[in-house]
């Protein structure tokens, strides 16, 4: 088995890996404000994603780390409803766009999956309204990783609980 990063996208977002023993980590996705724009800092998730794949043996190469275990990232990768003002488009892409590139440049290979798909995976039945689905999320991954509780026990945790069902999904994939 490999190591799965779960990403669940956005300045609110989460990243969960699942380590091929079975250890969940979890990180918010750092954030930071320039020019009145709050987005995803890109040097601080490069430091994240080092860290989540640190192996003594990572050497430098063109510019580029290279890792020796396999990693693989998933992304939620939403589509924004009509009637989302331009900043709501322009934080999305922005957020895309860090994540992809510090991903690149880790040599880590992306994936993108709709959230249909993960949430049709864990059988997440379509909820009435947003906060009732991203409750249920939180509840789900608690549920199947109770291990878990200290960091999913806010109900603003349920970006970090999409991230870790985002990344068992992944992992699902790639047996």
């Amino acid at each position: 088995m490999q190591t799965i990063i779960g990403i669940d996208p956005g300045v609110t977002g989460a990243i969960a890996a699942l380590f091929p023993d079975g250890k969940i980590t979890i990180v918010d996705l750092p954030t930071v404000k320039t020019d009145g724009f709050k987005g995803i800092a890109p040097m601080e998730l490069w430091s994240i994603l080092n860290n989540i794949v640190n192996d003594p043996s990572f050497k430098i190469s063109e510019n580029h780390l290279v890792y020796p275990q396999s990693v693989t990232a998933y992304c939620e990768k939403s589509v924004l409803p009509p009637g989302n003002g331009k900043l709501a488009v322009r934080s999305m892409y922005d957020c895309r766009g860090v994540i992809r590139t510090a991903l690149a440049y880790c040599s880590i290979p992306l994936r993108y999956v709709p959230p249909q798909t993960w949430k049709n995976y864990h059988g997440i039945p379509k909820q009435p309204n947003d906060k009732e689905a991203k409750e249920y999320s939180r509840g789900l991954a608690l549920q199947l990783r109770p291990d878990l509780a200290e960091s999913l026990k806010r109900k603003k945790d349920h970006n970090r609980a999409e991230a870790v069902l985002i990344a068992m999904y992944g992992a699902n994939r790639e047996k």
